[in-house]
């Protein structure tokens, strides 16, 4: 299996969808939009790495999608889940931050436990379905609820900071913004 097959079977009813990746790229958000847009939330924190590649590969998705609408809705529909406050993007600001984890939580009245993938594959099509790629699932309450707290406390940590007016302000400064 590769993790964009797990990941989109996963949000099928996820409330909230924690990401930790080093690196993020708007073709991989691509590879799990549909099913991550039915999420009532998305935390996604990201290596300081990627702060400047993530605004450069924005910049050039938008210089091309007058050549590629499939690039445009992404970026458009990543915008829009941004504006609506259900996707939340952290960049790490500490060390180099290299972990990759997507972990799902579900409704209270859920048949089924939380679920996370930890391993190799960062938030990019390479990682997701490309390479040959290293990933546990978790899908016992007790690795899984440590997994979320290390998320959690990592989000309200001060090594974190909003990523989120950066990404807007570059889609909002071109074409397709407001």
């Amino acid at each position: 299996w590769t993790v964009s097959e797990r990941a989109n079977s996963y949000c099928d009813g996820a409330e909230t969808v924690k990401i930790a990746v080093g690196y993020f790229y708007v073709a991989g958000f691509d590879l799990l939009k549909e099913r991550l847009a039915n999420a009532e939330k998305v935390q996604l924190i990201i290596g300081r790495e990627t702060d400047y590649e993530t605004k450069e590969e924005l910049v050039k998705g938008l210089n091309k999608v007058d050549r590629n609408k499939e690039s445009e809705n992404s970026i458009r529909q990543l915008y829009q889940l941004i504006q609506d406050d259900r996707v939340e993007v952290k960049i790490y600001t500490g060390s180099r931050f290299h972990p990759k984890m997507y972990l799902f939580e579900y409704p209270e009245d859920s048949p089924g436990d939380d679920k996370a993938i930890v391993g190799s594959s960062n938030l990019s099509p390479s990682g997701l379905k490309n390479n040959l790629e290293l990933n546990v699932e978790q899908k016992n309450n007790l690795p899984v609820n440590y997994l979320s707290n290390w998320f959690d406390d990592l989000w309200e940590s001060d090594a974190t900071e909003e990523f989120r007016e950066d990404l807007i302000d570059v889609v909002e400064s071109s074409k397709f913004g407001g």
